[in-house]
């Protein structure tokens, strides 16, 4: 079951029911969604929580260790205002992956996080948050909505934004058809993101309506519990 009403506030945190006083808290365990005091989705689906193991650490894939460190991201900010100048605003996610992504990384059709030269050591590894968002919204909502999430954070803490960890080339010249195995470790990524997801929220593309984005909150409750 899903619940949202109109707020005005972007950005939402995974927490346990019990933590909200809200006459609509699910009675069953789940997620809320919260957003502010106006602005509440929960998210049912009466799944019990798993526990990462050892093993389960030592076998993550490549892409599940790619998260981006806060001094990362701004970094990033930084390079797509100043390669869009004054139609960053106006740009989606989609448009950063179509007009920057890709053909930055086209010659050595590698993940952005991966491009030789783009971020420094230390500025990837592994994740404390996943980041679930709509590609259709607006490029720079996800930053700011991390930015103000992290505003005490350390610069080192680690997000998983995926079209900066996943490999963006399929077809031909690109080995192992990576953009499909990066796209079916999710599982995994979300597994190793301890501290839960940060879901964006933009009410004009909204994320409750998009099947990967509640198959990411599903698999955050199964293995970390609501």
């Amino acid at each position: 079951e899903y619940e949202m009403e109109q707020g005005d506030l972007s950005m939402a945190t995974i927490d346990s029911p019990k933590s909200i006083n809200s006459p609509k808290t699910p009675k069953t365990p789940g997620l809320r969604v919260r957003l502010s005091h106006q602005f509440s989705m929960s998210y049912s689906p009466g799944i019990r929580s798993l526990t990462l193991s050892l093993s389960d650490v030592e076998s993550l894939p490549t892409v599940a260790s790619l998260a981006v460190s806060k001094r990362g991201l701004q970094k990033i900010r930084a390079n797509l205002v100043e390669f869009f100048g004054e139609t960053w605003p106006y740009m989606s996610t989609t448009d950063v992956v179509m007009d920057y992504v890709k053909p930055l990384t086209e010659e050595t059709h590698c993940r952005l996080a991966e491009l030789p030269g783009y971020l420094e050591e230390g500025e990837t590894g592994r994740p404390m948050y996943f980041v679930s968002h709509a590609w259709k919204a607006p490029a720079d909502l996800l930053f700011s909505v991390i930015d103000n999430f992290l505003q005490d954070a350390d610069d080192s803490t680690c997000v998983w934004v995926d079209y900066v960890a996943v490999n963006q080339h399929s077809g031909e010249g690109v080995p192992h058809n990576q953009n499909k195995e990066d796209v079916n470790a999710f599982e995994a990524v979300l597994k190793a993101s301890e501290a839960g997801t940060v879901v964006v929220v933009d009410m004009d593309n909204n994320p409750a309506t998009r099947g990967w984005c509640i198959y990411e909150w599903d698999h955050t409750i199964l293995h970390h519990g609501p």
